[in-house]
C-alpha cells in the first residue's frame, strides 16, 4: 500500500480547484476537491488495483497539469 502526498498552493483568483485521478483507459476513477485552507492531498490508493494513472490538476473547469502514477501494492 502506497500513500502519495501531493503539496500545492491555489491562487485567491481560482474559484474551483480538484485533481482528477484516471486509469490509463482514461476512465475517471477518483475526483478530489482540493481546499484553500490546506496545503496537501493525501490519496488512499488502498481502493486502486496495482497500476499507471493518470492525475490532472484542473483549475475553474481547465486541465492545466498532467502527471502519472504508479500504484503497487505489496503481496
Amino acid at each position: 500500500l502506497r500513500i502519495r502526498v501531493h503539496y500545492f498552493t491555489i491562487s485567491p483568483t481560482v474559484r474551483d480547484a480538484r485533481i482528477i485521478v484516471n486509469d490509463v483507459l482514461g476512465s475517471v476513477v477518483a475526483e478530489y476537491v482540493l481546499d484553500r485552507s490546506s496545503r496537501k492531498l493525501r490519496l488512499n490508493t488502498r481502493e486502486l488495483p496495482s497500476g499507471i494513472y493518470f492525475y490532472q490538476l484542473s483549475l475553474d473547469g481547465r486541465k492545466v497539469a498532467t502527471k502519472k502514477m504508479l500504484v503497487r501494492h505489496q503481496q
